[in-house]
């Protein structure tokens, strides 16, 4: 617990550490390598989740839900059923937690401008990104950047905390 600390740069209540946690959990199965999926007009439920997948961690800048269930012969809204039945999200959530982990490197780990990492991220403008990105998490971009970046966080060794 002491990592997601010294990474997100506060103290956190445990229900901020947990969500933090479920967010890490997601983030390490959207980054799997997966095998060979079966051709597409084979899929099963699992191979067209793991599709989608990695699909939207190659592509989620330009990901739609017609395109991956043209691809897979679903119709979207039972390609969405799916998801939801074996994932517990949408398409949506999905694809926007997609956005937020890849953001949060952007903003973190890079010195790129707002309006670049809005675009590489697959909004049109720097204020759909802002809005997503108040609206997950409840700081504009660029607080975000301010607040967390590890520049900005200094940790007390000794009781291990941050100030």
């Amino acid at each position: 617990m002491e990592i997601l600390i010294a990474d997100f740069g506060s103290p956190l209540r445990l229900g901020e550490i947990l969500l933090l946690v479920l967010i890490r959990l997601l983030e390490r199965i959207l980054s799997i390598e997966e095998k060979e999926f079966a051709p597409v007009h084979s899929a099963t439920h699992t191979n067209a989740v793991m599709y989608i997948v990695k699909f939207i961690r190659e592509n989620f800048a330009t990901a739609t839900l017609n395109d991956i269930a043209e691809s897979l012969h679903y119709s979207p809204a039972y390609l969405s059923q799916i998801l939801k039945e074996n994932l517990g999200m949408n398409f949506n959530q999905l694809l926007d937690l997609r956005r937020s982990v890849v953001g949060r490197k952007l903003l973190l780990e890079t010195k790129k401008s707002l309006e670049d990492t809005a675009l590489e991220l697959g909004f049109q403008s720097y204020s759909g990104f802002y809005k997503f990105w108040v609206k997950q998490q409840g700081l504009s971009p660029k607080e975000y950047r301010e607040r967390y970046s590890k520049e900005n966080v200094k940790i007390d060794k000794k009781i291990r905390r941050i100030r």
